[in-house]
């Protein structure tokens, strides 16, 4: 953008170029906190009995054999370089040369000691380069600019292909971040260098590993480095740093026995379930499918895939239940940022197996998590704040519903019919969807009606002043529109309390609480608690109050209309203001106070002992 129009400004009326230049000052001084973080972790490990190795290897070990047997890099130049892959640097022969790292980077070398692949590679060069003058080596990684401009056009295979290219040129689109570590005697011309093919403000310097969230996969045991395994996974999503996650909830994890013995679609002729991720099992997200495979009543299975993981165990689900005979259709939205080629490549699996899949919308991207089975006596339906996605449900905080209650299966078969449909303006999507749509509705979407409903809520609560509470949660909160009307309500005494995990444009003021929770699972549900003068209103939704939500995603808001599951989500929601130990707290001056107190409450260690206790319906 700064190169577009150097003189553009934001909201604030601040250059860009004065904006990027404060990012790029805060960003350094972030790299350097993380490093020291990171370094000072390497201790605390060899008090598990796992060593690091950096020091230099003989050529002749069997572990170094074993690594160059398996590993075949091969040179590249620096306008090569790849969106955030990481590259060992050599200046050969006085030019830079680079080899990349496979993303497997840790390197087994007994029970106890590891290294690295980036210490194996930058500690022998000559496997790569010969007799040639090597003077100096470094770490390298460059970030890219992500954005991509794709034509939106009806034609699915046109579609496809303009993503595959655009895909291809974000490979090596403008720099936006180059990080680099190296020694100290040569960084001055390792800048020098870097700066005739990147701008200078861009280049930072790092005291340890770059991109160094490989560490997070490191585990007890001795793993050969397993080359197929790397070439496999090269382009995977999600890297070791899931091993670790796993291994916090792996065997906590519990499940509603009865949908384990028996049909879950069963269970919900008698009553709703919600399931709280990462503290309860996926299991029910996977069974919803399987059951609806099994059970010869069942017709139909419509869904929406966002983001889900490779080797999908819910495309794999997919596909079973149609080799059983039923009529599958996929809504695979491939402008997922970062999952545009997985999820090409899954609507083509999909479309193998005879699954109708349908790819994206023009100009409006689907982001509501929602499935439908369809029977001859029934229909169910599963909603979600999170993803198809078995990975990340170890890790995001999420809410799931699962009800065959026919007044929201009906709604979001609707849903599903005007997404067939493929609307291609927002005027076609706001038609297909006022047919079904009113203030008593228990499905909402967006754009238009999720944004309508919240704004009635708020003025609703307005009304009864000091009485009123709104209680919200959520990544990101920055609609204007909504913002003013909460400030409305909190100058009438509303109460307000607001659990939001990143951006926020509304200050903390009289009646307005707000606090952010990073622990270590990432809060990704949202949820919106309304007292109504007694009448409590209890929704959950895949979308944040952002205006590129409510007004240029089809996003979907459920409510809650069963009891048990309104109690069980209203006490997740309060439970997090509880929390003094990962609680920030925002002062009136838009500030963020640390938390309390380390030692306190810590509202995600109280869900998952909670979790571990509970006894299911």
């Amino acid at each position: 953008m700064e190169q577009e129009n150097p003189r553009a400004t934001d909201i604030s009326q601040e250059s860009i170029h004065s904006i990027l230049s404060q990012i790029y000052g805060k960003n350094g001084s972030m790299l350097e906190k993380l490093s020291q973080e990171i370094n000072a972790t390497f201790p605390a490990l060899e008090d598990e009995g796992i060593f690091y190795k950096q020091a230099a290897f003989d050529s002749k070990s069997k572990a170094v054999e074993d690594f160059f047997k398996q590993f075949h890099g091969y040179p590249v130049e620096v306008s090569r370089l790849e969106n955030q892959k990481v590259y060992a640097g050599f200046f050969v022969d006085g030019a830079p040369v680079f080899i990349k790292i496979p993303k497997y980077r840790i390197f087994w070398l007994d029970t106890h000691h590891f290294t690295t692949a980036d210490d194996l590679i930058l500690n022998f060069p000559r496997h790569f380069f010969g007799d040639k003058k090597i003077s100096f080596s470094f770490t390298i990684s460059v970030d890219r600019d992500t954005d991509l401009t794709v034509t939106d056009t009806a034609d699915k295979a046109d579609f496809i292909r303009n993503m595959e290219e655009s895909l291809e040129h974000r490979r090596f689109s403008p720099s936006t971040r180059i990080l680099v570590h190296a020694r100290e005697e040569n960084k001055t011309a390792i800048k020098e260098t870097l700066a005739k093919h990147f701008p200078a403000e861009q280049i930072f310097f790092v005291s340890g590993f770059v991109h160094p969230e490989f560490l997070i996969g490191l585990k007890k045991g001795f793993h050969q480095y397993d080359f197929l395994k790397n070439e496999q996974k090269e382009n995977d999503t999600f890297p070791d740093m899931m091993v670790r996650f796993r291994s916090l909830t792996k065997n906590h994890r519990p499940c509603c026995p009865e949908i384990v013995t028996s049909s879950i679609l069963s269970y919900l002729d008698k009553k709703d379930l919600v399931v709280h991720f990462p503290y309860e099992s996926y299991f029910p997200v996977l069974k919803f499918i399987s059951d609806a495979a099994e059970n010869e009543n069942v017709t139909e299975i419509k869904i929406t895939l966002y983001r889900t993981e490779h080797n999908s165990r819910i495309v794999n689900e997919l596909v079973l239940a149609s080799l059983k005979g039923k009529k599958i259709t996929v809504f695979m939205e491939i402008k997922a940022r970062f999952n545009e080629q997985l999820n090409i490549q899954l609507g083509k699996i999909l479309e193998d197996a005879g699954i109708k899949v349908i790819y994206s919308l023009e100009k409006l991207k689907v982001h509501a998590k929602m499935a439908l089975v369809v029977a001859k006596n029934a229909c169910y339906t599963n909603m979600s704040t999170g993803n198809y996605n078995s990975e990340t449900s170890y890790i995001y905080s999420d809410i799931a519903l699962f009800t065959s209650k026919p007044q929201i299966a009906s709604q979001v078969a609707q849903i599903f019919d005007a997404i067939e449909k493929k609307p291609t303006t927002l005027s076609d999507v706001k038609n297909s969807f006022l047919d079904f749509y009113s203030q008593d509705s228990a499905v909402f979407t967006s754009p238009f009606f999720i944004k309508r409903k919240i704004i009635s809520l708020i003025q609703a609560e307005a009304k009864h002043g000091a009485e009123g509470c709104i209680v919200a949660k959520m990544n990101n909160l920055g609609d204007e529109d909504i913002i003013m009307e909460l400030e409305r309500a909190a100058h009438k005494g509303v109460k307000i309390m607001l659990n939001v995990r990143g951006i926020c444009q509304l200050y903390a003021q009289e009646n307005i609480r707000i606090i952010s929770i990073v622990g270590k699972f990432l809060e990704h549900s949202r949820i919106f608690y309304f007292k109504n003068g007694g009448a409590e209103k209890l929704f959950v939704s895949s979308s944040d109050w952002l205006r590129r939500n409510l007004d240029k995603r089809l996003e979907i808001m459920f409510e809650i209309l069963d009891s048990e599951c309104f109690e069980k989500i209203k006490h997740i929601l309060m439970s997090y203001f509880k929390d003094e130990s990962h609680a920030h707290e925002m002062s009136e001056d838009g500030t963020w106070l640390p938390p309390k107190n380390v030692d306190g409450f810590c509202a995600q260690d109280a869900l998952l002992q909670e979790t571990l206790t509970q006894s299911f319906p």
